[in-house]
């Protein structure tokens, strides 16, 4: 299809902010000639070298040869270029000694690729003169920077790498330099992404930054960068009427929406610094990226002469202290220890080099070796506590035992991470001057906050979760800052939470947290302490990526209190092995509590009302019956036992997080089988039976590890793991279910073994029915080899209980019919005990193989009886079976014939009776007959 022109007409004004989009201007690619007759003019008078002509051809076969080969394609372009000349122009213009490399690291960088740019692509123009050879030294990124800053007729800046620890380094390094800036970041809450009051509100707080002069930080700012090209290309109209250039106000304009173009002042001292997430940046718009002066930064290329050499020996504390020497070859490569491991959020890009910037700004004076030991005791405030129990095993304590065990110290008795109660109470006692925290946490999202602080402060508790935007959050702090509480908490769920929303909540409570100060040290009045503190709630398998939010810059006391209710010393774990940890040192009563919600929640159920109150009644039944917490107590120190030397060598390993594993298989398991409520139910005496040797029995099932098997499932439970039926059976025979599934796994083979039986013609009768003599010596076979399989089902417990099992199997069969109501049951049950013989009763197989055989026929009959009044079978006296159904067959005719008019209900009645066969079909025919001459 050829090349055609377009021109659209609309009746429609366009929003100004995207009408750079609706306009479409080609040109042909710079040539040579194009590129070096530019410059001239760019240089105009300005005599920068003896033979400038060919200084400017070398600068454009430089640019075009490298513009050929960039990586990323338009990251730098012909503004690039141009500044570039600008750049030499006013280097000669200030009678500075002109240094092309700088000129060139200025308007080429940020691709992270200098070296390469100075001595391969640029080598022509850098080299002093043809006899000597070029010798790149790299400029460090912070001398860019504070060129850029420094000088008033520069591009605005684009820094590119990780976007939180460049606003909070740039934050940090312009307070240094006495430099005002205001962050402006992104909100990713829901309801401002898709603009509208939010794109508003964000270029209304914009313009008056650059009115009145402030360095303002952009980042995740995608929404509004369209309305502010003009901006950013620094286009603006100076005021005509104002002959001292010093005077002179200049104006730009912002598209603000179709209606609104307002022309806005900018301030002399005005500055832009865009930071890009360096994710982001094979997605940048290209006219986005050539209008700013580039560089990456990286927190470590800040760092001074001496800040590298505490880095390096800090790193090398960090690695020894978290990596562990006892480990077999298997284990070293499935369980290899990293700092991420022990420290919370750790970063190998920015956590100990802005800890180091941060302690060594705050304690200049301070030697080497103390800077070190502050650095290292904010690292252990945010270890967790495994890992400080771990330290016992970390290459660091072959080599310095002494330095491990004083950390040890530190962190169990000097530093506060029993629980959140504790911690405040220590800062409020300390007379702390840190008003912001950041907490790291295993705590579920749910823990009562206020509860756990026990009334030690007043606060305002919010969950991050609950804002759609921006402004809903900015209203909650701005309220808390004008009550009378004196803490306000943010409970952060990363794993449902945008790490985005957090970052942006912190910078808020700052901002806030700020004016408040500022406003009280102006006005002088007695206002009450106020604190703010940002809870983050990890789960024990976090992503280190998600993790990575604040670093030690950012101004905030950071700790790591790992169970915020917690009661127990922690350093009560310094000692014992992983097995032994459950006994008098901890009590396993208080960790099941704790744990017990977190366990029920890995069983899915059905969403009922019924759900509900049956997850309600276990998880206040549980921990009340002694008994069966003791018996979740002995497979937990069994399950430990047998992988402690594994889970030893997990970061997340802790001992709420390892025992919660094995309960929350355990009760799945008993869960299935319909085996705990009826433990709470039990009297001193049921129905006449011993309880204690019921629970016994029961005990020997659940410590049956082949029965109870929590080795075969494999996966490591979580919520809405285990599926659950909704079928909340009150069985009161041990493992009842669990017997009824292994028994009916030979149903199958019952009926192909009548089926071969049949095929010999000596098992028949002379009508061709399998002899009954037959049948017996077949069940009996039958019947002890199902035994030899559930051999736990012994006949002792049989004779203590078999009328529960009954009992059991009567509940099952008929919910398992589509009958679940209390007063069908019982129904079932009468009828089942009127079909069958005593013998039946007693043996569990036999019980099966009935109703494996007479199943239709029973429910027929239950069909029918159904349709009776209430009470009238059991009213009436049966002398055997056969009276049974002959008084059943005559009350449902009687209704029948009631209704005869009914024809399509009675046939289907008619089609039950017949059911029963036989005998039972003639006397229909006599009774109908019966009715007929009444009739």
């Amino acid at each position: 299809v050829p090349a055609v022109s377009v021109i659209g007409i609309s009746n429609w004004r366009l929003d100004i902010s995207k009408s750079s989009r609706a306009l479409l201007v080609q040109r042909p690619l710079f040539a040579k000639n194009d590129l070096v007759n530019t410059a001239k003019h760019l240089l105009s008078q300005t005599k920068c070298f003896d033979d400038m002509d060919s200084f400017l051809k070398k600068l454009a076969d430089s640019y075009l040869h490298y513009m050929k080969n960039q990586r990323l394609v338009n990251f730098h372009g012909l503004r690039d270029y141009y500044f570039l000349v600008k750049s030499i122009r006013s280097m000669f213009k200030s009678d500075q000694k002109p240094n092309i490399q700088l000129a060139l690291a200025r308007n080429f960088g940020g691709a992270d690729n200098m070296e390469e740019l100075c001595t391969i692509y640029f080598q022509n123009i850098l080299k002093p003169s043809h006899t000597h050879e070029f010798i790149y030294t790299s400029i460090s990124v912070k001398k860019l920077i504070n060129a850029n800053l420094a000088e008033k007729d520069s591009r605005h800046l684009m820094l590119i790498g990780n976007s939180n620890a460049i606003v909070t380094l740039l934050t940090y390094q312009l307070r240094q330099q006495n430099i005002e800036s205001v962050a402006v970041i992104g909100s990713q809450f829901p309801d401002d992404k898709d603009g509208g009051k939010y794109s508003y509100a964000t270029l209304d707080r914009l313009m008056m930054c650059v009115e009145t002069g402030k360095c303002v930080i952009l980042t995740d700012l995608e929404i509004i960068y369209d309305s502010l090209y003009d901006l950013f290309n620094q286009h603006c109209i100076t005021e005509e009427n104002s002959s001292d250039e010093n005077n002179q106000r200049s104006y730009t304009r912002i598209g603000n929406g179709p209606y609104s173009n307002p022309m806005l002042y900018v301030h002399p001292n005005f500055r832009c610094i865009l930071v890009l997430d360096e994710t982001k940046l094979p997605f940048a718009d290209p006219t986005l990226l050539n209008r700013f002066e580039k560089q990456k930064l990286t927190l470590e290329e800040t760092l001074t002469e001496r800040e590298a050499i505490i880095f390096t020996r800090l790193k090398d504390w960090t690695h020894l202290i978290s990596s562990i020497y006892e480990l077999s070859d298997e284990d070293a490569e499935s369980h290899h220890f990293k700092e991420e491991d022990m420290f919370i959020g750790f970063s190998s890009e920015e956590t100990l080099q802005s800890l180091i910037i941060d302690q060594c700004e705050k304690n200049p004076d301070s030697d080497d070796d103390t800077i070190i030991s502050l650095c290292k005791e904010s690292l252990i405030s945010i270890a967790s506590s495994d890992s400080i129990i771990r330290a016992d095993k970390s290459l660091l304590k072959l080599s310095d035992a002494l330095e491990v065990n004083k950390w040890q110290q530190v962190y169990f008795q000097n530093q506060r991470h029993g629980n959140i109660r504790e911690f405040f109470g220590a800062l409020l006692s300390d007379d702390s001057t840190d008003p912001l925290t950041i907490i790291n946490t295993f705590s579920n999202i749910n823990t009562d906050i206020k509860l756990c602080l026990n009334g030690i402060l007043s606060c305002q508790v919010d969950k991050l979760s609950t804002f759609k935007s921006e402004a809903k959050l900015q209203d909650q702090i701005k309220s808390f800052y004008e009550s009378k509480n004196n803490l306000y908490i943010l409970q952060c769920d990363l794993s449902t939470v945008n790490a985005g929303c957090i970052r942006l909540a912190k910078f808020m409570i700052e901002q806030s947290q700020n004016e408040f100060m500022n406003k009280e040290d102006q006005q002088n009045i007695d206002r009450p302490i106020k604190s703010a503190c940002i809870i983050l709630h990890f789960s024990r398998n976090f992503e280190e990526n998600i993790a990575n939010l604040f670093n030690f810059m950012c101004g905030w006391n950071q700790v790591t209190i790992e169970n915020l209710t917690a009661s127990n010393s922690l350093s009560l774990f310094i000692h014992p092995t992983v097995g032994e940890i459950p006994n008098e040192n901890l009590s396993f009563e208080q960790m099941l509590s704790q744990e017990l919600p977190w366990c029920l929640l890995c069983m899915k159920h059905p969403p009922s009302k019924k759900s509900v109150e049956h997850i309600r009644q276990l998880a206040q039944d549980i921990p009340k019956n002694a008994r069966l917490v003791e018996c979740l107590k002995l497979r937990t120190e069994e399950w430990l036992r047998a992988n402690s030397s594994n889970q030893l060598q997990k970061s997340s390993t802790h001992m709420r997080t390892l025992i919660r594993k094995p309960i929350a298989k355990l009760l799945y398991i008993l869960e299935r089988y319909h085996a705990i409520t009826f433990l709470f139910s039990w009297d001193d005496d049921t129905d006449g039976l011993n309880k204690n040797d019921l629970f016994k029995f029961w005990k020997q099932i659940f410590m049956n590890k082949k029965i109870v098997n929590i080795d075969d499932m494999v996966m490591d439970p979580q919520p809405d793991l285990y599926a659950v039926s909704g079928n909340y059976l009150n069985l009161k025979f041990p493992f009842s279910y669990y017997f009824m599934e292994q028994i009916d796994k030979h149903k199958e083979l019952y009926h192909g073994e009548l089926d071969l039986m049949r095929e010999e013609p000596d098992n028949l009768d002379e009508c061709g029915n399998l002899r009954p003599e037959a049948v017996t010596q077949f069940l009996e076979k039958f019947s002890e080899g199902i035994r030899t399989t559930i051999a736990a089902l012994t006949p002792t417990i049989l004779a203590l209980a078999r009328s529960l099992y009954f009992e059991d199997f009567i509940t099952v069969s008929s919910v398992n019919a589509g009958y679940s109501n209390e007063s069908d049951i019982k129904l079932f049950q009468f009828l089942f005990s009127r079909s069958c013989e005593a013998e039946v009763f007693n043996d569990p197989i036999r019980l099966h193989i009935f109703w494996w055989t007479n199943s239709e026929t029973l429910v027929s009959k239950f069909k029918l009886a159904q349709m009776l009044p209430p009470n009238s079978l059991e009213d009436s006296v049966f002398t055997s079976n056969e009276h049974f159904k002959s008084h059943l067959i005559d009350h449902v005719c009687k209704m029948m014939l009631e209704k005869i008019m009914n024809l399509g209900e009675s046939a289907d009645n008619v089609k039950n009776i017949m059911n029963l066969g036989g005998e039972s079909a003639d006397n229909v025919k006599n009774i109908l007959q019966d009715w007929q001459l009444q009739v």
